[in-house]
């Protein structure tokens, strides 16, 4: 990755190169095109973080120019080049310029998280009833597509209660998803800038200490609350919002269990138990985490000595 990251900051063609690579590769990949698209927005990010922002719009403007030219080649469809790089690569830009500013994580992810609930908010105001094109998208198109695939069985919805439960929920599943890509795009072209600039330590304890502090946990504990005692509309946003402060409090949950199992024997061996045990028990080691996370805010989980020991 090093070699990666050296390469992207030797000029605006090679950082084009990689980002508009990579964005192709994650259009033509569908089943890895999300992974791989965190490569192509944070090429250009480590560029403002590393350069400054004019280098960086400089580059973008050139990357934007070249996905057209691609998507029009090899999707005949020019405008999902400019669908691409407002959707992945505005978004990361705006959220590195905001942590080459502020040299801090917590307050790029506190940005990322706002700027979620903005887009989140639009998509309420600009649509008339997400929950009701959700459920109606759910029961006319993918319904009958995971029939036709001979997919159709007990895990597929079924009734009018079911269907408006998932419906309900959706809008704010998708947004958390583009939320979580955009966390991991920030983690990486940090990463990156760390690694090109020999200050990975520096990187480890920024990442060891991330807190988002009582502000962020005390509006996350108001969406929770709010999804399960409002009725209508607002319990439906607020169980969406209360999504967007899993992502967040996953985060830092994560950071606390660096810290807790690195003090443990074998302290790699237990980060690594704990990721396969995170994926293999999804959602529920992930929501404990998020919690453990959320609780960091208003108690020192971390302990004495938390920023000199960790994995």
């Amino acid at each position: 990755m090093r070699a990666l990251a050296s390469y992207v900051l030797r000029g605006k063609a090679s950082a084009v190169l990689v980002a508009c690579g990579f964005g192709v590769l994650s259009l033509m990949l569908p089943p890895i095109s999300w992974p791989i698209g965190f490569l192509s927005s944070a090429a250009l990010a480590l560029v403002i973080l590393v350069k400054g922002s004019k280098e960086g719009i400089q580059t973008a403007m050139l990357a934007v120019v070249a996905m057209l030219a691609l998507t029009g080649v090899v999707a005949s469809i020019p405008i999902l080049g400019m669908a691409y790089a407002t959707l992945l690569w505005l978004p990361a830009l705006l959220i590195a310029e905001l942590l080459r500013q502020k040299r801090s994580l917590a307050m790029a992810l506190t940005g990322a998280l706002a700027l979620a609930a903005a887009v989140l908010a639009g998509i309420y105001v600009l649509v008339d009833s997400p929950t009701e094109w959700w459920r109606s998208y759910i029961e006319q198109q993918v319904i009958p597509m995971l029939e036709a695939a001979g997919l159709a069985g007990p895990q597929l919805p079924k009734g009018e209660q079911e269907l408006n439960a998932i419906a309900r929920v959706m809008t704010g599943t998708l947004v958390s998803f583009w939320f979580l890509g955009l966390c991991l795009t920030t983690f990486i072209s940090r990463w990156w800038q760390a690694v090109v600039t020999d200050k990975i330590d520096a990187y480890h304890e920024e990442f060891y200490q991330l807190r988002f502090g009582t502000l962020v946990s005390g509006i996350a504990l108001v969406c929770v609350v709010g999804a399960f005692l409002a009725e209508g509309l607002l319990a439906e946003i607020a169980h969406n919002l209360s999504l967007l402060m899993v992502v967040v409090f996953l985060f830092q949950g994560l950071s606390v269990m660096h810290q807790r199992l690195g003090r443990q024997t074998n302290a790699k061996l237990w980060v690594v138990i704990m990721y396969v045990l995170l994926v293999l028990t999804l959602p529920y080691l992930l929501i404990a985490i998020a919690v453990t996370g959320w609780l960091d805010n208003w108690i020192n989980l971390r302990g004495r000595g938390s920023d000199k020991t960790a994995v």
